[in-house]
């Protein structure tokens, strides 16, 4: 539940909410879900940054989840 409700929440702040997914369907869920910008993470992290004029991020959450979210 927390990875629906975590983009919505940080949204409604000033912060910019950015994903990472490699197959089509966790990346249109990621901007469905309110992600400002999906990273394709199977790519260079560095030349994503840079297609997508990221200079640096201030944090960082990291939130696994095993299983099926589909």
């Amino acid at each position: 539940m927390l990875e629906v409700l975590l983009p919505k929440l940080l949204n409604s702040t000033v912060l910019h909410v950015i994903t990472t997914a490699s197959r089509e369907e966790t990346h249109q869920w990621s901007k469905e879900m309110g992600a400002e910008i999906v990273l394709n993470h199977k790519n260079d992290l560095s030349a994503e940054f840079e297609k997508y004029e990221i200079s640096e991020v201030d944090y960082i959450f990291l939130y696994l989840r095993y299983g099926p979210i589909f």
